[in-house]
């Protein structure tokens, strides 16, 4: 990291109150603060001799809706690949097959109905 960026870093925060800065790291944000953010003033309490209080979870940030809906891609995939191995093993034992078709496909039914607007891919 260049070494300019965090004394910019350490320079802007060194004016802050130290109880601000206590708040910062305590709530550990990490939507609003950066890690290199919470090194520098873990710095700069240990200067100013102040005991750090333990930290909240991390607030890792969100993901943005595009990740949400990989998500919901990566399930229908898994549950398009549990039909395949129910048909597989359907077509193997050769009795029952039609049940296990129609399980397969509500499954699969069910998970593209789940997904806003999944419900395309069967019209």
């Amino acid at each position: 990291m260049n070494d300019n960026f965090r004394s910019q870093i350490r320079n802007n925060l060194n004016q802050k109150e130290t109880d601000e800065l206590v708040e910062i790291w305590q709530k550990h944000n990490q939507n609003e603060w950066t890690e290199l953010t919470f090194d520098v003033i873990q710095e700069i309490l240990k200067d100013r001799q102040v005991e750090l209080p333990m930290q909240d979870k991390p607030n890792y940030p969100k993901f943005s809706p595009e990740i949400e809906k990989i998500t919901d891609i990566v399930e229908v995939e898994r549950k398009i690949k549990e039909c395949e191995k129910l048909l597989f093993e359907a077509e193997g034992k050769k009795t029952g097959g039609w049940i296990s078709l129609i399980v397969s496909l509500f499954i699969l039914f069910s998970a593209l109905t789940r997904i806003p607007g999944g419900g395309i891919f069967l019209w």
